[in-house]
């Protein structure tokens, strides 16, 4: 963590954190809202590291967030990066080969500095309440989630990116959990599903702890609704 600010030298009064970056902070207009909220990023890709805005109160740490042994102060762990032909592909497991896209096309492999999440979320806390955890690591979500042991409880909201069963026979990575595993598991680690919303190819999932009450429901539109709208969708996006 030696690129993040000395615990307890910041107070804020939120903190949003992004583990997974791929080129852009999807929480970076927040910074102009909040005068006193700091948004803490990871990303492992170092093609990506001069991409991002310089703020005040922005601050990538350039590792990936895995399940891995830490010790403060010592050298990280390493583990290995594939970096792929679309920055936003590139994971730490490897893409299955089968679609023939650029998504799945591995240019370069590294070997990248990684730590786990309770260290992120430990020195994050340190600086104010954390709002949001944004976790979009390219099929290792739950895992990354899991890495942060205990320092999970302290916080209010998670979004994953989740593959969904439909997707099981397509899944670009070897190993990546499905929703109903990843509802299950985030079960365990004191949080309950909020909603869930669909993209192109997968869902975002939102979490809060289990004792929070739900403030949002995610069947207001039918599953056949849902369907015909991904499907004029995917003309769209065939057509261009």
């Amino acid at each position: 963590l030696g690129d993040a600010p000395a615990a307890g030298s910041l107070a804020a009064s939120s903190v949003i954190v992004e583990i997974g970056l791929a080129g852009s902070a999807t929480y970076l207009f927040r910074l102009d809202e909040d005068p006193s909220l700091i948004l803490i990023g990871c990303e492992p890709n170092p093609d990506d590291w001069t991409r991002y805005p310089k703020h005040a109160r922005f601050f990538v740490l350039p590792v990936a967030v895995a399940q891995v042994p830490y010790t403060a102060g010592a050298k990280p762990a390493r583990v290995t990066f594939h970096k792929t032909q679309d920055r936003h592909c590139s994971s730490l497991l490897r893409p299955q080969d089968q679609n023939d896209n650029v998504c799945e096309k591995v240019i370069e492999v590294l070997e990248v500095p990684a730590i786990p999440l309770s260290a992120v979320l430990d020195r994050a806390a340190s600086f104010g309440p954390i709002e949001l955890l944004e976790v979009d690591v390219q099929g290792i979500e739950i895992d990354v989630m899991e890495s942060g042991g205990a320092s999970v409880g302290i916080v209010q909201r998670a979004i994953l990116e989740i593959q969904t069963e439909e997707r099981q026979h397509k899944l670009m990575y070897d190993g990546q959990a499905l929703k109903d595993e990843v509802l299950e598991r985030m079960l365990h680690l004191g949080f309950k599903k909020e909603r869930c919303w669909h993209l192109v190819y997968q869902e975002n999932c939102a979490f809060v702890p289990k004792a929070a009450p739900l403030e949002v429901r995610d069947d207001c539109w039918t599953q056949e609704f849902v369907s015909w709208v991904l499907s004029q969708a995917g003309q769209i996006a065939a057509a261009n």
